[in-house]
């Protein structure tokens, strides 16, 4: 992922959340203007408008919300982009193990925490990624 640009997408319902990993991230050093998305359709949107082949993204997803859940923003940018392009990590208050088993059915997705996210996992990743 260092060849390209980096862009990090935080998608998450809840504001508290959002408010959270965007300062944890920027404290990590990983990005210093990750995108806060309150919804799916949000993100879908977004990355619709935004998605170009010579940027790499990093997408913080939520997985259970309203309207367009986690799984379905999944799906859409899994047949709707190149996903050489576009790393998810899927962050949730979830710990079915159902979920964390369907979570390794998706090539995009190389991680999945529950919330919420951590300093000292955001500084791994960064070394892992970058």
């Amino acid at each position: 992922m260092t060849d390209k640009q980096v862009e990090i997408l935080l998608i998450d319902d809840d504001r508290q959340y959002l408010f959270l990993h965007e300062f944890l991230i920027k404290k990590s050093n990983l990005c210093q203007d990750p995108v806060s998305l309150n919804s799916g359709e949000l993100a879908k949107d977004y990355m619709n408008k935004n998605y170009q082949t010579d940027r790499q993204f990093l997408i913080f997803l939520d997985i259970y919300m309203p309207n367009l859940d986690g799984w379905t923003f999944l799906e859409f940018i899994e047949s709707s982009f190149s996903i050489q392009n576009i790393k998810v990590i899927l962050v949730s208050s979830s710990v079915n193990k159902d979920d964390k088993a369907k979570s390794k059915q998706h090539p995009s997705v190389i991680d999945y925490i529950e919330k919420p996210l951590l300093l000292n996992h955001l500084k791994t990743l960064q070394n892992q990624l970058f």
